[in-house]
């Protein structure tokens, strides 16, 4: 496994910086864990956006997903002018109306939601999560292969 920080600053990001985001890279997988704001220019640094095969949303804070915007709006245009793009598995909490239509149109990613305990495999990754106490409903992350990485 390989960590990239694209991301580390709270609520605003600095100039040049980014807000919580994290590439987690296998052999075999790119996982996005958190897209905060800022990060998806960051993310375009290290490789193309139609290579991320997972984004896990932590919590509904815009300094942990505000990107997931702009990151579906290329993809789905880059498909609508004829290009191959798969669809990314997005793991995230319930989300309110308005964010859910946002997100669901243009068969940019499969969404399932994530609860305590919930634990599936998605390319060749094990991923558990356990909820953790913030002030809204969040959620830890157990990623599993050959070796384990916790956020």
């Amino acid at each position: 496994m390989n960590l990239t920080v694209l991301g580390n600053n709270g609520t605003c990001p600095v100039k040049d910086g980014a807000c919580s985001s994290f590439l987690l890279q296998t052999e075999d997988s790119k996982v996005l864990i958190d897209i905060g704001n800022g990060s998806v220019a960051k993310l375009q640094h290290v490789c193309d956006l139609s290579e991320i095969d997972t984004i896990i949303i932590s919590h509904l804070h815009f300094d942990h997903l505000a990107d997931l915007f702009p990151m579906k709006y290329a993809l789905e245009t880059r498909k609508y002018l004829g290009e191959d793009i798969h669809k990314i598995n997005l793991y995230i909490p319930p989300v309110p109306e308005w964010i859910m239509e946002e997100i669901i149109t243009n068969d940019v990613f499969n969404i399932m939601y994530i609860s305590d305990g919930f634990s599936c495999v998605d390319h060749g990754l094990r991923f558990t999560f356990k909820k953790v106490q913030h002030i809204i409903a969040s959620f830890a992350v157990r990623v599993e292969s050959n070796m384990t990485f916790v956020y």
